[in-house]
């Protein structure tokens, strides 16, 4: 997966990709409905909270370490970029400002793009170049490197102007980040990370300080604050904007296929020899033959099982097709309710299996998922704002693009 390159310049690593996701939600580019009952649950619990967490957590890093794939940059930059920021005007010559601006200052020649006043320079673009491009495992053709930079080029001016225009906004409207608020919004973000990936992690990975972290944070802040303003009352989806939704992605929601079993392990162990091997198989065919006799399931699960769950009477609760080790899965998703399976052989030992339950796919019931379709769906309607607010922002500002060598 090529990695979206959305750095700006100084700290303006976190929001880039975000920021050019709304955009395009607001072109009408929308998201596509969550696909997967299950993936959509996980994705929706952090995903949707608020556009501060959507965005520093697609930011940081860029990828989350993944390598960049430069053979399909011919590709990827359609597929990730938004429409270009405004239509932008360009200057007949690099250093020179167009007729409308013939009174004002000279332009420094290495100015490539200003928005109301702040300017972006070739500098300080070939360091994000040289930065990102320096990232690329893979060898690149002559053509293929010409190709990348100048997607990546066109991807930082794009992204400078809508940093800054946001940016210039949230000063124009005095909009403030408290202290509590950026701190809360860190232990947010740090809630969301996978077990084993730590902030820090992230930051070292990216280049990030602990300074320009907080700044963006902030920004963050500020700027879910700007959007919610724009919004209104139009925020919060309503039942019928849930219900409708809900139906039209029915199959989305489901709960898949699974069974609650229970089981009694004789365990193997690493260097057993055939006859050790041969023993213990025995063993738990003599622990079947107790079961098939009458037998107390619990009971015999904490006498002979080599697993935890012996404790709870060798119950595994309920899991999904797929969880566990294969010739285990296989067994339980085909016996029989209640039945006593045969003994099956795993790389853990030798399993005697009860299925107690076997519940087909089922359909998840609105009341279920309503939360989280709400929450799905503010998001979209944030990304839409967000959208929104940078196209009429574009209207009132002065933009210009300098051509350069």
């Amino acid at each position: 997966m090529t990695t979206p390159v959305l750095f700006a310049y100084t700290t303006e690593n976190f929001y880039n990709l975000s920021i050019r996701t709304a955009v395009a939600a607001g072109a009408g580019q929308g998201e596509a409905p969550p696909g997967g009952g299950v993936i959509f649950m996980k994705r929706a619990a952090y995903a949707v909270g608020s556009i501060l967490l959507v965005l520093v957590l697609l930011i940081l890093p860029a990828g989350c370490g993944k390598d960049e794939k430069p053979a399909d940059t011919a590709a990827a930059p359609q597929q990730a970029q938004a429409p270009p920021a405004v239509p932008l005007p360009a200057a007949t010559a690099g250093p020179e400002a167009p007729a409308a601006a013939a009174t004002a200052l000279p332009v420094p020649a290495d100015v490539v793009v200003e928005v109301d006043g702040t300017r972006l320079t070739q500098g300080q673009i070939d360091a994000i170049l040289k930065k990102r491009l320096a990232s690329v495992k893979e060898k690149l053709t002559a053509e293929q490197k010409k190709k990348l930079r100048g997607d990546l080029r066109k991807r930082i001016i794009d992204d400078f102007v809508t940093r800054t225009l946001l940016a210039n906004e949230i000063k124009r409207r005095n909009v403030k980040a408290s202290e509590q608020e950026i701190n809360e919004a860190i232990q947010q973000v740090k809630g969301t990370l996978q077990p084993g990936t730590t902030l820090e992690d992230l930051m070292k990975q990216s280049g990030t300080s602990q300074a320009q972290l907080r700044e963006e944070i902030a920004f963050g802040v500020k700027l879910d604050k700007l959007v919610k303003s724009s919004m209104g009352k139009q925020g919060k989806p309503t039942d019928k904007e849930i219900s409708a939704f809900y139906e039209k992605n029915k199959k989305t929601f489901t709960i898949p296929e699974s069974v609650r079993a229970r089981h009694i392990l004789i365990a193997k162990a690493t260097g057993d020899d055939e006859k050790v091997k041969a023993e213990k198989k025995a063993k738990a065919e003599d622990v079947r033959k107790q079961l098939l006799a009458g037998g107390n399931f619990m009971e015999l699960a904490k006498k002979y099982s080599e697993c935890p769950s012996k404790e709870h009477g060798g119950d595994l609760g309920e899991f999904p097709r797929g969880q566990m080790v294969k010739p285990f899965d296989q067994a339980a998703f085909s016996q029989k309710v209640n039945e006593i399976g045969p003994v099956v052989e795993t790389d853990f030992g030798y399993h005697i299996i009860q299925v107690q339950e076997h519940n087909a796919v089922r359909p998840m019931p609105l009341e279920k998922v309503k939360d989280r379709v709400s929450l799905y769906l503010e998001h979209q309607k944030k990304n839409q704002a967000l959208g929104a607010l940078v196209k009429k922002l574009q209207t009132t500002a002065k933009i210009m693009l300098y051509k350069q060598p």
